[in-house]
């Protein structure tokens, strides 16, 4: 899944237009304006069928997703999508006593060992925290299935901001779930302003989740901004690995990579991890020129996606860029464990609207899919490091 002389890239093909999902056509047959966010993915083995569940702006854009935002059932029979739209699945319960009262917000999709389907989401009330307040009050929930696709039942909050836990500031969010072989869960969550990651552990899906770490500081710590982690292990080395969506020195943006031998001690690969790399085209597009020897390395490019040939209408440029391009996800194969389909929010470039100020400016967004390669044979570099280096993990 990897590829460049030190495995430093994800080795994801190009994509076409129709990958993903987007609100477009429902938009145009209903005079709305909804945008997709953030998508996860997993296969019906019985029926064959994909499930994305997706957060959605109401007839919004991602400027008032604190208070907009619902979580949208869609479906395809392949992987890469097209994704229909089915339901909105779930939204704000409208109780001012709900921690998820006004908005739902960043699924994210596991399958236990024992075949149940568990659906982490991120609750806001905007009742008890009005307008932009409630951003800085996050918590995360639960939604449960024997069927991944539903029908779901809520199962209240399960990790709340902890006082104690000062670092996270009256936030837990983005929740990246690992199941372990005994069907404990590891629910790693980033704390306010997207600084630091913290992980806590339960033995039931119902929990309690305890938090492991230090209170006054996360388990990722330093000056990035880092947020919209998914986290796997690696079914060769066993090793875990984070893609995220990281910013260096205040102003760099870029799709990073974590990685750690026990899953509480991580590591942040930064350049010199890599001294034989060289970003892709995609990276190198759009982060090269700003980038410094300590910048992390761009996995995936924050604002650049290459299109295949199909779909470029007459650029001759294989680069579609965006204005930005977060929430990373992977679908993995149930049976293997690999990688194999690599999905991204991405956020179309302003149009101005008249008078309107830049934090008026109409955005739309959408759910953008890229196969992984994981059928190329490794580099040298991979296969050699492949027993001692916990960055690598295979193709």
């Amino acid at each position: 899944m990897w590829r460049g002389p030190q495995c430093e890239q994800l080795n994801a093909l190009p994509t076409h237009e129709n990958h993903g999902f987007t609100m477009e056509n429902y938009n145009k047959q209903n005079n709305t304006q909804h945008n997709a966010w953030g998508a996860t993915v997993m296969k019906d083995e019985k029926q064959g069928l994909y499930h994305m569940y997706v957060s959605v702006f109401w007839n919004a854009t991602v400027w008032t997703w604190y208070k907009s935002s619902v979580i949208v059932h869609a479906v395809s029979d392949k992987p890469s999508g097209p994704f229909k739209f089915q339901k909105v699945l779930l939204n704000g319960t409208g109780n001012k006593l709900d921690f998820d009262a006004t908005a739902v917000h960043n699924p994210h999709l596991v399958r236990l060992n024992t075949g149940k389907f568990l659906l982490f989401y991120i609750g806001l009330n905007c009742l008890e925290w009005p307008d932009k307040q409630c951003e800085g009050h996050q918590s995360i929930g639960l939604l449960y299935s024997d069927s991944v696709g539903g029908p779901w039942q809520r199962h209240g909050p399960v990790l709340r901001p902890s006082e104690e836990y000062t670092w996270e500031s009256g936030v837990v969010a983005n929740p990246a779930v690992i199941v372990q072989p005994d069907d404990s869960l590891w629910l790693y969550y980033r704390g306010h302003r997207d600084k630091g990651v913290g992980v806590a552990i339960a033995q039931s899906w119902r929990g309690p989740y305890i938090r492991h770490g230090y209170a006054n500081r996360s388990i990722i710590d330093g000056p990035h901004v880092l947020e919209d982690m998914f986290v796997w292990k690696c079914p060769l080395t066993h090793t875990y690995h984070m893609l995220c969506h990281t910013q260096m020195h205040g102003w760099i943006k870029v799709g990073g990579h974590g990685y750690s031998v026990d899953g509480l001690q991580w590591h942040l690969a930064e350049e010199q991890d890599h001294p034989l790399s060289s970003p892709t085209i995609e990276a190198a597009a759009s982060t090269t020129k700003r980038r410094k020897r300590e910048d992390p390395v761009p996995v995936f490019s924050y604002t650049t996606v290459i299109w295949t040939k199909e779909t470029r209408k007459g650029n001759k440029s294989p680069l579609k860029k965006y204005h930005r391009r977060e929430r990373p996800y992977l679908v993995l194969d149930w049976k293997t464990g690999f990688p194999i389909w690599f999905f991204t929010a991405v956020q179309l470039r302003a149009s101005r609207v008249g008078t309107l100020s830049p934090i008026q400016r109409t955005f739309t967004t959408r759910v953008i899919a890229t196969q992984v390669v994981n059928h190329a044979p490794p580099a040298v570099a991979c296969v050699e490091n492949l027993a001692t280096d916990p960055s690598s993990c295979g193709t």
